[in-house]
C-alpha cells in the first residue's frame, strides 16, 4: 500500500479544483503544478509565474519587493509611481489612513483596531464558526471553518486551524517578507514593501495578482503589522487602506482585505496556528466562484508557509533569516524543530 505526504495528499484528493483553477491561466506551468523535479521539466517551463524550484525560496536574506520572474519588465513599464505627498504624509503619526470601512486612523490607532479584531474572530469562543467537511482537513489536519453571521456582501469570512512545524517567529518572518509571500503564494506577480513604519513592525504594502483565464489583474494597497502578546504568541495582521491614494495598476480590478491575519501560539514541537480571511475581489467575478478560488489558496497558504519554513530550516538559513527582522530575533531552534 502506497504512503503519500500531506502534500501529496494535498495534491491528489483536490486535483479536480486545482484543474479547474490552472486551466483558467495561460500559460500553465505543468512542472509547477505537478512538482516534477527533473531539469529537463525546468528548462521547458514557461510559467510567467516561475516554478518553485528555481526560486531559491531558501535563502537567508530578506527582501523589500517581489517580482515574478517573466512578468518583472511589464510591471515596471505600467505601474504608477507612488505620490511623493502621499509617502511624506505617511512619515506623519498623526496622518489619519482611510481604511476600507470608510475609518480614518492613524497608524497606532489602526494595528490595535486590527489587532484587536484578529484576537476576538480568532478565538475558539467566538460564535457562529460552523465547520464544513472538506477534502482538505482530512489529509493535512487543517481545521476549515465559514461564519455565515460575518459574511459581507456575499464574501465568506473564513477561519483555518493547524499546527504546524515551524517556530512562531519564523512565520512571522516569513509574512513580513514579500520574497517569501511570493514563493507561499505563486499567484501573485508583485508583493512591494513602499513605506516602513518607525516601530520596524508595520508596513504599506502594495500588491498585484495577474490574470489568469476570466479572473482580471487585481491589486491591493494594504497595512500589515505583527505584534508579540503577553503568553508570547503572535498576531500578524493585513487590512487595506489608503485605496484611493495609490493609483490601479492599467487594466486592474482594486481588491480589499477586509481582514487577513494569523495567530500563531507557541507549544511543545508545533505552532498552534489560526488563519482568519475575509476579502473583496471586486469586478463580476460570481462571489461563489471567487469564494471557492479564495477557500482553495488558504490551504495552500498555510501549507506553504510551513513547508517554507521547514527547507529554511533543513538548509540551515532560519536563524539567519528571522535575526534581520527586529524584534524576532535571535532565532533558537529546539531540538523537536530540527527535524
Amino acid at each position: 500500500q502506497a504512503v503519500f505526504s500531506s502534500r501529496e495528499q494535498l495534491i491528489f484528493c483536490s486535483r479536480v479544483e486545482q484543474n479547474l483553477y490552472f486551466l483558467s491561466m495561460a500559460p500553465i506551468c505543468w512542472c509547477c503544478f505537478y512538482g516534477a523535479e527533473t531539469s529537463l521539466a525546468c528548462a521547458f517551463c514557461c510559467c510567467p509565474y516561475q516554478c518553485v524550484k528555481c526560486c531559491n525560496e531558501d535563502s537567508p536574506e530578506r527582501s523589500f519587493d517581489y517580482q515574478k520572474s517573466g512578468l518583472g519588465a511589464f510591471i515596471d513599464c505600467n505601474q504608477a509611481p507612488f505620490s511623493e505627498q502621499f509617502l511624506q504624509d505617511l512619515k506623519d503619526p498623526n496622518y489619519k489612513l482611510q481604511v476600507w470601512d470608510g475609518a480614518r486612523l492613524t497608524e497606532e490607532e489602526l494595528k490595535q483596531e486590527m489587532f484587536s479584531r484578529l484576537r476576538k474572530y480568532a478565538s475558539p469562543d467566538y460564535p457562529g464558526f460552523i465547520k464544513e467537511n472538506v477534502c482538505f482537513d482530512q489529509c493535512c489536519g487543517i481545521i476549515y471553518e465559514k461564519n455565515p453571521s460575518l459574511e459581507s456582501q456575499g464574501n465568506d469570512f473564513f477561519r483555518l486551524s493547524a499546527k504546524l512545524k515551524i517556530p512562531a517567529e519564523l512565520a512571522v518572518a516569513l509574512l513580513s517578507d514579500p520574497q517569501k509571500i511570493g514563493y507561499k503564494d505563486f499567484g501573485l506577480a508583485r508583493v512591494q514593501i513602499f513605506h516602513a513604519f518607525p516601530d520596524q513592525n508595520t508596513s504599506m504594502v502594495y500588491t498585484i495578482a495577474p490574470p489568469g483565464g476570466p479572473i482580471a489583474w487585481r491589486d491591493y494597497v494594504d497595512i500589515s503589522g505583527w505584534t508579540r502578546e503577553e503568553d508570547g504568541s503572535y498576531l500578524q495582521c493585513t487590512t487595506t487602506c489608503c485605496s484611493a491614494e495609490v493609483s490601479t495598476f492599467p487594466g486592474a480590478i482594486r481588491g480589499t482585505n477586509l481582514i487577513f491575519g494569523y495567530r500563531f501560539e507557541p507549544e511543545a514541537g508545533n505552532t498552534r496556528t489560526t488563519l482568519v480571511a475575509q476579502t473583496e475581489t471586486g469586478g463580476c467575478l460570481p462571489k461563489s466562484l471567487s469564494n471557492s478560488f479564495f477557500q482553495f489558496f488558504l490551504y495552500l497558504y498555510v501549507e506553504n508557509l510551513e513547508q517554507i519554513g521547514l527547507n529554511m530550516i533543513k538548509a540551515g538559513t532560519a536563524a539567519k533569516f528571522v535575526d534581520q527582522f527586529p524584534g524576532l530575533g535571535p532565532l533558537v531552534l529546539p531540538d523537536e524543530f530540527k527535524g
